[in-house]
């Protein structure tokens, strides 16, 4: 898969993984550190105040998605970046949910490019991740009204529950048969 000559679908760059987008346009793929974290709030800043609403469920200002990013454990989460010719444009992050083996899944990809599937490159890289690192299950929770991420989740098998306007999609892993 890597090293391969330009035309495959993945190739490796520096500090990430490019996904060659049918447009051909690169998609860098790349973890994102505590030292990203302006860029992290520069992304969610550009989200309109619906689509922060649908991330966080409540609306979020400027200053509070500055709180949000300087609140994030860097140490237990893992946040992956989806970056177009060089800019961060869509976000995954994974959260580890107490010492039970689960976590949660969150993704915020910007307007013009939601349907240039990032959001599911960053949903699969990430139930990659929480896989490889023993997790029993990962869930997604998103508003009702998320037709996108309700079809998301129904094309990666995730059994689904709702309670007061929010579903959550759980996908569990199979243990190792090792």
């Amino acid at each position: 898969m890597f090293g391969y000559p330009r035309n495959s679908l993945f190739r490796k760059t520096r500090g990430g993984i490019a996904v060659m987008h049918p447009s051909g346009l690169d998609i860098v793929l790349r973890p994102l550190r505590a030292t990203d974290r302006s860029i992290l709030a520069d992304h969610l800043r550009r989200l309109s105040p619906d689509d922060r609403r649908t991330r966080f469920f409540h609306q979020m200002n400027d200053a509070a998605i500055q709180r949000y990013c300087d609140e994030i454990n860097w140490q237990a989460a893992f946040l992956v970046g989806a970056f177009v010719s060089g800019s961060l444009r869509g976000v995954g992050e994974l959260v580890p949910e107490g010492g039970e083996g689960t976590a949660e899944i969150a993704v915020t990809v910007e307007q013009e490019w939601r349907h240039a599937a990032l959001g599911r490159i960053l949903v699969a890289a990430l139930l990659v991740v929480a896989e490889e690192r023993g997790l029993k299950s990962a869930k997604l929770l998103f508003l009702r009204e998320n037709s996108a991420m309700r079809k998301l989740v129904a094309d990666i098998g995730a059994r689904l529950t709702a309670a007061s306007g929010v579903t959550e999609a759980q996908v569990d892993f199979r243990p190792d048969p090792r």
